[in-house]
C-alpha cells in the first residue's frame, strides 16, 4: 500500500494485533530450577534456569546500555563484568508509547536500556550443535518487545533448536536522524540505531551462541510484520553479510515506502527534516549544543514530541511515532526493493508467506465504513489508481466496500510484497519457498477478525496447546506441521523432511505455493489476479518515488 495508505491504518491495527499478543497464558513457572553450571560468553559468565528438557537464559546484555552520550549512536561493546550474571527474567522493553492501557500489554518495564537477548536451548544430550533461529519482534517499529509472552522460545526449543530474542531501540530512540548527528558520525550518516542493534544482536550470536550448544553456521533469522520487514532489511544490508544462513519472513517484506535520510520519497519528507522538527519542538535547536541538548532530554520528553502531528508525514499528517528505518547510503546503501531487484540481498534459502485476512485489524469496528466512505478512503490512499481499484473489488453494498478495503490493505501491503521478494530470489541463485496461512485461529480474535494479521506466531512457536483457548485437534495438526517445517528448514536449508509433506520451491510458472488451512495442500498461482493489480500500482508509484527538484529544495536545512 502506498505510504500515506499504510500510515493511516497503522496506529488501530497496532492496538488491536497486540490485544491478541496477550492471548497466551503465562509461562509455567513450576517446575522449573536453576542451572548450577554457568556458562562462559565474550562478558563473563551467565546462569539460568531449566524446565522441561529447555535451558533458558533471559536478560543477558548484548551492547552498552545506549544512555547519555550514547543515545543516537550505534551500539557499543557490553563491559564484562565479575562473577556469574543471573539471568533469569526478561530485560526492560524499549522505551515506548503507553500501549498498556489500551492494549493490556505488560512488560518488566520500559526503558532506554534495553539491548538484552533470551536464548532457549535444549538441555544437551549429544555434543552436535544444534541449528539457531533468531526471531525478532514485530510493532511497526514502534511498539512491542521479545518479553511478549507471545514469543516463548521454550516449546520451539522443545523440536531441537536453540532460539534467540531480543530487544532493539525503537522509534526515535531507534531510528532518530538529525544533519548534526550525521556530521559526528564516522560514516556521515544517522538513524538506523535499531537495525545496527538487529545486527549486533547476530554478531553476539555468532560470537557465543556455540556455548549454548548452537551452531553459529546455521543461524535462520525470522520475523512477522515489523520483524518481517527487518528480515527482508537485514538481507540487503551489507553490515549483516555472513551473520546468517537462511532467512523466513512473515506478512511484511521490503517492496513498501521507505524514508531517505536527505531525500523525499513517496511524498515523505527526509528523516533528518523530521529529526530537527522534533528537535525544534523540544526547544534543543535554540540551545548552543542542540546534540547535547538531545542527549539531556528525558525519554519521555522525546516520546511526547514524537506523538504531535508532523506535517507532511502521511496523508493528512499522522498521529504517533513516525521514525523508522531509514535508507541511508549505509546501513541501507539504496531503496530496499531497488537492491532486491538488482540481485544485490543476500543469497540464503527464504520461505516467505502471509495470512489470509491481513487487513482485518486495520478495519474500523466501532463506527461502520459505508461505501461511500470507503470509495472516499480509496480515492484517498490511491489517487492515482483509485478508479482502477473500485472496479476490481466490489464496492456495492457497506459490507463489500469494508471486505473490499480490508482485501486491498492485505493485498497491497502483504501479498504484493511477498510475491515480489520470492520472485527475486532467483537472481542469487537462491530457492524460495511460498506460504499462504488461512487457518482461522480459536478464541474471541479468530471470530472477530478471522486469520488475521500475527495468527500463525502460534503455531509457528509451536505453542497452541498451551494457549487460553482449547486447541483443536486440526490446530495441533497444523501447529506440528508449521513448526516442524521451520525447524527442519532452520537444521538443513530446506523445508522438508520426515514426517512433513513435500513443499515445492517457488518458480514463476506455476508460482506453488504451501496453503496452512483445514489441511496441508499444495496449490498454484496464490492472488495472481490482485497481486498483478497491485503490482502494476507498485511499479507505477516507484517510477514516481522521488519529488520533483524544486520541491526538493523547499525541504533544504539551513547549514
Amino acid at each position: 500500500m502506498s505510504g500515506s495508505a499504510g500510515s493511516g491504518f497503522s496506529f488501530f491495527f497496532l492496538l488491536l494485533f497486540f490485544l491478541n499478543c496477550c492471548s497466551l497464558s503465562d509461562p509455567p513457572a513450576a517446575g522449573s530450577s536453576l542451572l548450577k553450571d554457568p556458562v562462559k560468553i565474550s562478558s563473563g559468565l551467565v546462569s539460568g534456569l531449566v524446565a522441561d528438557g529447555v535451558r533458558s537464559y533471559k536478560g543477558i546484555p548484548y551492547a552498552a546500555p545506549p544512555l547519555g552520550q550514547l543515545r543516537f549512536r550505534p551500539p557499543q561493546p557490553v563491559s564484562p563484568w565479575q562473577g556469574v550474571r543471573k539471568c533469569t527474567e526478561y530485560g526492560p522493553a524499549c522505551l515506548q508509547p503507553p500501549m498498556s492501557r489500551f492494549t493490556g500489554m505488560t512488560f518488566k518495564g520500559t526503558s532506554e536500556d534495553c539491548l538484552y537477548l533470551n536464548v532457549w536451548a535444549p538441555v544437551a544430550s549429544k555434543d552436535e550443535l544444534l541449528p539457531v533461529m533468531v526471531w525478532i519482534h514485530g510493532g511497526g517499529f514502534t511498539i512491542d518487545s521479545a518479553s511478549n509472552r507471545f514469543y516463548d522460545g521454550q516449546y520451539l526449543a522443545q523440536k531441537g533448536v536453540v532460539v534467540v530474542s531480543f530487544d532493539y531501540r525503537l522509534g526515535p530512540f531507534g531510528f532518530f536522524a538529525h544533519p548534526l548527528l550525521s556530521r559526528e558520525s564516522d560514516n556521515g550518516v544517522s538513524g538506523n540505531y535499531g537495525l545496527l542493534d538487529e545486527i549486533q544482536a547476530l554478531k553476539w550470536v555468532k560470537e557465543n551462541i556455540q556455548a549454548f550448544g548452537g551452531d553459529p553456521g546455521r543461524v535462520t533469522i525470522f520475523g512477522e510484520s515489523a520483524g518481517g520487514r527487518s528480515v527482508a532489511l537485514l538481507m540487503v544490508s551489507p553490515l549483516s553479510r555472513g551473520l546468517f544462513h537462511r532467512a523466513i519472513i512473515e506478512s511484511r517484506a521490503a517492496f513498501i515506502p521507505f524514508y531517505h535520510l536527505r531525500q523525499s520519497w513517496y511524498g515523505r519528507p527526509p528523516m533528518e527534516v523530521l529529526g530537527r522538527q522534533v528537535s525544534q519542538k523540544l526547544g534543543c535547536e535554540q540551545q548552543a549544543n542542540p546534540l547535547a541538548a538531545l542527549r539531556a532530554v528525558k525519554g519521555e520528553d522525546i516520546l511526547e514530541a514524537c506523538n504531535a502531528t508532523i506535517p507532511g508525514a502521511g496523508l493528512t499528517g499522522s498521529q504517533g511515532n513516525l521514525f523508522e528505518p531509514v535508507v541511508d547510503g549505509f546501513v541501507l546503501p539504496l531503496d530496499p526493493s531497488d537492491l532486491f531487484d538488482a540481485g544485490k540481498q543476500a543469497p540464503v534459502p527464504l520461505i516467505a508467506g502471509f495470512n489470509a485476512r491481513e487487513g482485518s485489524m486495520f478495519m474500523p469496528r466501532g463506527k461502520p465504513l459505508s461505501s461511500r466512505g470507503a470509495r472516499r478512503l480509496i480515492r484517498s490512499a490511491f489517487p492515482d489508481d483509485a478508479s482502477e481499484l473500485l472496479r476490481f473489488y466490489p464496492f456495492g453494498s457497506d459490507r463489500q466496500s469494508l471486505d473490499s478495503v480490508e482485501q486491498i490493505v492485505g493485498d497491497s501491503g502483504s501479498a504484493c510484497p511477498i510475491r515480489n521478494t520470492v520472485r527475486d530470489m532467483s537472481k542469487v541463485g537462491a530457492k524460495a519457498w511460498l506460504y499462504y496461512f488461512t487457518l482461522v485461529p480459536q478464541g474471541f480474535a479468530g471470530k472477530l477478525w478471522g486469520c488475521y494479521h500475527g495468527a500463525e506466531i502460534p503455531y509457528v512457536f509451536n505453542s497452541v496447546r498451551h494457549g487460553r483457548h482449547k486447541a483443536t485437534a486440526q490446530d495441533i495438526a497444523i501447529q506440528d506441521a508449521m513448526s516442524g517445517f521451520w525447524v527442519r528448514f532452520a537444521a538443513s536449508g530446506h523445508p522438508d523432511g520426515p514426517g512433513l509433506p513435500q513443499w515445492t520451491p517457488y518458480n514463476r510458472i506455476d508460482e506453488p505455493y504451501l496453503e496452512f488451512g483445514q489441511t496441508l495442500s499444495m496449490k498454484k498461482h496464490l492472488k495472481q489476479p490482485e497481486v498483478d493489480l497491485h503490482e502494476r500500482i507498485e511499479c507505477k508509484r516507484r517510477s514516481n518515488r522521488k519529488v520533483h527538484p524544486a520541491q526538493a529544495a523547499d525541504m533544504q536545512l539551513p547549514p
